[in-house]
């Protein structure tokens, strides 16, 4: 749960160990109900999934229907690029890592430097 000033947003994050997956519109439903039955009216979606289905009956139709019947105000999907992209985990300042990675332990450190020394070298 995040609270931003007096309303709670619901969280949900799911990490997909294969890099090309598509988060499903089951996913979708089954946090829909979660927060429908928590009488959360927000929600946020994380996945480092590549993306959400798409179509009809896909995640993303789920959540804007969600959002226009009126049972949330808010059904946000983030997916792995846009979470990345809102870390700046891709590179921080002048191709460093980004300043939350020093909490991270040291092997996750190591792979921004090694990145880093990488970028150098195709300058």
């Amino acid at each position: 749960m995040l609270v931003l000033s007096d309303e709670p947003i619901a969280v949900q994050v799911k990490r997909r160990t294969n890099s090309d997956s598509v988060e499903p519109v089951s996913s979708i439903r089954d946090f829909l109900g979660a927060c429908q039955l928590q009488e959360y009216d927000s929600a946020l979606y994380v996945t480092t999934a590549d993306h959400y289905s798409t179509g009809q009956r896909g995640a993303q139709a789920a959540a804007a229907k969600a959002v226009e019947l009126g049972k949330m105000k808010r059904f946000d999907l983030i997916d792995r690029d846009k979470f990345f992209g809102m870390l700046n985990a891709v590179n921080g300042a002048n191709g460093e890592a980004p300043a939350w990675s020093e909490h991270m332990p040291w092997s996750f450190q190591h792979r921004f430097e090694e990145a880093a020394a990488i970028n150098e070298l195709w300058a």
